[in-house]
């Protein structure tokens, strides 16, 4: 197994951790809303977030005796943030705060005014701070709604697992619940249940036991992914789990265990996930097996990674997914091997009331069945038949085989058997198409194209031609009951053509050209599409692996319905999601335009919403919009020139008050956006308030920092955009006299 000495380094901090006994961080409650390490976009969890019953204001405390190190205020991410350097070298870090404590509360005050700045990021010189002192309240500044992020840190600023230090605070008694196996082709030659592309397989419960809810036959090199979640006591919040371990034939190869997170490869989650089906269908399945490029320090693996290598004999697997607590669920299966060849049927005749149905089939047969739809559709079989040929092959065993279907008028039959192995196989067969029909599908699969076409009876009479890039080519073909699948990867051009061409005595049925590009890890690539009026350029870390992708351009864009500027065409990207190691640069040529080039950007069409803002600066030229990206997706240049909306909430106009405790605005801009606590200026009588912005609910709150005299007073907001657009409101109102 690798990574022993760093398994031992785990295991020397956590006889420290449990030497400690810091204090819970708050009175809001015992229970978790989110555990260690979960799955964010883009990044782990590196806390436990505490739940806070979607309120504000409870008390938070330092857990031990120190010093504050540092406090950051901001309208993103943690919001509202203080971090404790503990006396034992560790830091605990309180996230999304309503408010710090008095005395802190008015230094930070003290600093926002004189930078004129709601943004600070403050490392006072001394500040102590006593085990068990409030330290500041529970809120929900920055992203997501009331709770208390709460993490602690090593010295060299590592997030470590906080339940390792409150294993007896938090009341776990309930296993892991686990939904979906995923079984994942590795290479070309891989296949799972005839195909190279995944398999997911629902699990169900047998006498404590989670199992897969059909077979499962494999070939070649492949990978396991689990989906589930974890629960606790008492509430309905789903977590993340703590340890998963796969065992393959009684032996461990596989083990993730999330104690310590390393903040410099945190952006690897995407590749800790299988993230496809995380980007199209949003489940989230963990990878029981470590890529190469997988740098993470989660897991002991055997020397492959965790790979499983399925050839000629049956393999038994045991995976066992915990919580914190030791709370366990297992899965037990087992992955037969694939038929090699597979078994098909070649064709099926009605010859009046006979029929006819010639096949492959495996050479040592126990069963063999034939069923036609009954009354009501369902599967009956034929009560008698007979072999009428058979000839043994080496592998497999070809029969012709004639059964009675009077008075039945069937048009499809099914053949199923058990070969002498115990592996099933079931094939079908319906003789109401046409010989000629085809049905073809390409499937961009990341890095290859998978055509599939069926029925797969009539793969035996077709002329299939693949031309790579004018050069007649022989991809891996598999065979199963639904389709004949040609799994076919690139070649070496940055730009490439596929042309698939199948016909039926010479009689040409499908005739299909694709144009698309490539992006190849560990290479610098230049790709410029429509006559260089769209660019792609990568570096060596771009990506992690091969990724094919394709590119349509839509000219027909003008305006949206609110007359904005469009510049560009709109550019629609065809890609099977893959997570990026760095940002890829687009750059896309626009139409010249007088207008200021702030307002330039790059932006998406959301359904019925119009456009969303993507990203871009203007390029030096000023005839082009330039972007970096961790991904792709349909873009187009436009130009924002619409200000933001604005609504003063509170004062009313004209109110008459007897003081003013706050200012509140709403403010939303839909196009470039509004970015950061700078965009927004609020004055009462020409004096500066500090705007304390929330962009999830799209509001700003403002606090005179003076007591305002009794008479009239003026107030008035400016908004800007990215794209320089101002909104300006204002009003008047009234402090009345004692």
């Amino acid at each position: 197994m690798k990574n022993f000495g760093k398994i031992l380094l785990v295991l020397l901090i956590w006889h420290g951790a449990k030497a400690q006994n810091y204090l819970w961080p708050t009175s809001a409650s015992d229970y978790l809303t989110s555990s260690f390490c979960e799955y964010r976009p883009g990044h782990y969890h590196s806390a436990i977030d505490i739940k806070t019953w979607n309120q504000e204001g409870y008390a938070v405390y330092a857990v031990e005796d120190g010093t504050v190190y540092r406090i950051r205020v901001s309208p993103h991410g943690y919001g509202k943030v203080i971090y404790l350097k503990l006396k034992d070298g560790r830091f605990a870090v309180y996230a999304h705060l309503q408010r710090f404590n008095r005395k802190l509360e008015e230094k930070v005050r003290q600093i926002q005014l004189k930078n004129r700045r709601y943004t600070i990021d403050w490392r006072p010189k001394r500040w102590p701070v006593k085990k068990g002192e409030i330290i500041a309240y529970t809120g929900q500044t920055g992203t997501g709604v009331p709770h208390l992020h709460f993490e602690i840190r090593d010295a060299q600023h590592r997030a470590l697992n906080p339940l390792h230090f409150y294993r007896e605070r938090v009341k776990d008694q309930i296993a892991p619940r686990l939904q979906e196996l995923l079984i994942i082709p590795l290479n070309k030659n891989s296949v799972v249940n005839g195909s190279v592309l995944p398999k997911s397989i629902p699990l169900k419960k047998e006498n404590g036991i989670y199992v897969l809810n059909e077979t499962v036959y494999a070939r070649g090199k492949i990978g396991l992914a689990i989906r589930g979640y974890d629960r606790a006591n008492d509430v309905y919040n789903k977590y993340g789990f703590y340890r998963e371990q796969l065992y393959i034939n009684d032996s461990l190869i596989f083990e993730a265990k999330y104690d310590t997170l390393d903040f410099s490869k945190t952006s690897q989650i995407n590749i800790g996930i299988y993230y496809p089906l995380k980007a199209l269908q949003n489940k989230r399945f963990l990878k029981l097996f470590k890529e190469p490029y997988n740098q993470l320090d989660f897991y002991r693996t055997a020397p492959d990674g965790g790979v499983i290598y399925v050839k000629k004999q049956p393999v038994n697997f045991k995976i066992i997914i915990k919580d914190f607590w030791d709370n366990q669920s297992v899965v037990k299966g087992r992955i037969l091997p694939a038929f090699n060849p597979p078994p098909q049927i070649l064709y099926a005749r009605r010859l009046k009331d006979q029929l006819f149905v010639k096949a492959l089939l495996p050479r040592n047969l126990r069963t063999l069945d034939l069923l036609h739809p009954g009354a009501g559709g369902a599967w009956q079989k034929v009560r008698y038949y007979e072999i009428v040929q058979q000839e043994f092959r080496p592998h497999n065993q070809q029969i012709l085989i004639k059964a009675p279907l009077n008075p039945v008028q069937t048009k499809k039959i099914k053949i199923v058997g058990v070969a002498s192995d115990g592996r099933r196989f079931a094939l079908l067969n319906d003789f109401a198409h046409s010989a000629d029909t085809i049905a073809f599908k390409l499937i961009n699969y990341g890095k290859y194209w998978v055509a599939q076409l069926s029925p797969p009876q009539n793969a035996s009479l077709l002329d299939i031609e693949t031309r790579l890039n004018g050069v007649v080519i022989h991809p891996v073909s598999n065979l199963n009951d639904r389709f004949l699948e040609l799994v076919i990867p690139p070649g070496e051009g940055d730009k490439q053509t596929l042309q698939l061409r199948v016909a039926k005595f010479q009689k040409t049925v499908l005739d299909t050209t694709i144009h698309f590009a490539v992006l190849f890890p560990e290479k610098s690539q230049h790709i410029a599409l429509f006559n260089d009026s769209l660019q792609i350029e990568t570096t060596g870390q771009t990506v992690y692996d091969t990724l094919l992708f394709s590119a349509r351009k839509n000219d027909s864009v003008l305006t949206l319905k609110d007359s904005l500027p469009i510049l560009s065409a709109e550019y629609n990207f065809s890609w099977y999601p893959q997570p990026f190691r760095k940002g890829v640069r687009i750059v896309v040529k626009t139409d010249s335009t007088p207008l200021p080039t702030r307002t330039l950007g790059l932006y998406r069409f959301v359904s019925e919403k119009g456009l969303r803002y993507v990203g871009g600066q203007s390029g030096a030229a000023r005839q082009t919009i330039v972007m970096r990206s961790k991904g792709l997706g349909s873009i187009v240049a436009a130009a924002d020139t619409v200000p933001p909306a604005v609504e003063i909430l509170f004062p009313a106009p004209n109110a008459r008050l007897k003081a003013l405790k706050f200012v509140k605005i709403s403010a939303f801009d839909s196009l470039s956006g509004l970015d950061s606590d700078l965009n927004f200026r609020i004055f009462i009588d020409d004096q500066w308030m500090i705007p304390e912005w929330d962009p999830e609910r799209k509001l700003v709150l403002a606090t005179p920092h003076w007591k305002l005299k009794a008479g009239q007073h003026r107030l008035l907001v400016e908004v800007q955009d990215r794209a320089g657009n101002v909104s300006k409101q204002s009003l008047v109102f009234f402090i009345k006299g004692n």
